[in-house]
C-alpha cells in the first residue's frame, strides 16, 4: 500500500528540509557540492523569496514531514517557442520516497500554476549528470532542446535546457494528463 501524501505551498520554515532533500540528492552524483550559504541562500526564506518573484514553491509531505519540493518563477526571457513562460526549479525528492508519483504531482502541480497565470510554456535547466531527471522530465512532457550552459559554481555545473508547452493539444485542463 503507498504511503498516502500531500502537496503544499512551502513557508519560509521549510528552507532547512528542503536544504537536506538537495543536499543527500547532490550526494548521490560524483562532484556535486552543496554549500547552501553560498548556492542556495533563498532557501532562508523559501515562500518569500518565490512570491517576490511572482512564482510560487510547493512542498510534498508525509505524515506532515517534508520529502519533496518544486517551485516555478516567470522568466524574464524564454528561451522556448512559448511566451510568457515559466521557469521549473527547485525539483527535489527524498530518495526513499522516488516512484510513488509525487514528483509527477510536484511538477504537474507548478505546471498548472504556470498555466493559470497566464504562461504558455514552462522551461528548466539541470544538470548533466541528473540523467534519472532527464528520463523524469522527458516522461512528463518536457523536451531536451540541445541548449547547454556552464554555471560558475563550486560543482563545476553544466547544465542542459528543457521545456515543455503547459498544455498539450487535446488537453482538457492545464497541465494536461502528465
Amino acid at each position: 500500500m503507498m504511503t498516502p501524501f500531500e502537496i503544499r505551498p512551502a513557508t519560509d520554515a521549510d528552507g532547512n528540509c528542503v536544504g537536506r532533500i538537495i543536499a543527500a540528492a547532490f550526494s548521490e552524483y560524483e562532484g556535486c557540492h552543496y554549500d547552501r550559504a553560498l548556492e542556495f541562500p533563498e532557501l532562508d526564506r523559501l515562500a518569500a523569496h518565490f512570491a517576490a518573484l511572482s512564482g510560487m514553491c510547493w512542498v510534498a509531505c508525509i505524515d506532515s514531514s517534508v520529502v519533496g519540493c518544486a517551485a516555478v518563477k516567470p522568466m524574464e526571457r524564454p528561451l522556448g517557442p512559448w511566451v510568457p513562460a515559466m521557469e521549473l526549479s527547485k525539483v527535489y525528492l527524498d530518495r526513499q520516497c522516488r516512484g510513488r508519483g509525487i514528483a509527477d504531482r510536484l511538477v504537474t502541480t507548478a505546471v498548472d500554476f504556470a498555466a493559470q497565470n497566464g504562461a504558455a510554456g514552462v522551461e528548466l535547466w539541470t544538470d548533466t549528470r541528473f540523467t534519472a531527471a532527464h528520463r523524469f522530465y522527458a516522461r512528463l512532457g518536457f523536451v531536451f532542446t540541445g541548449w547547454t550552459r556552464a554555471i560558475d559554481d563550486i560543482s563545476d555545473t553544466v547544465e542542459f535546457h528543457f521545456r515543455r508547452p503547459c498544455a498539450f493539444p487535446g488537453d482538457s485542463e492545464p497541465g494536461g494528463s502528465v
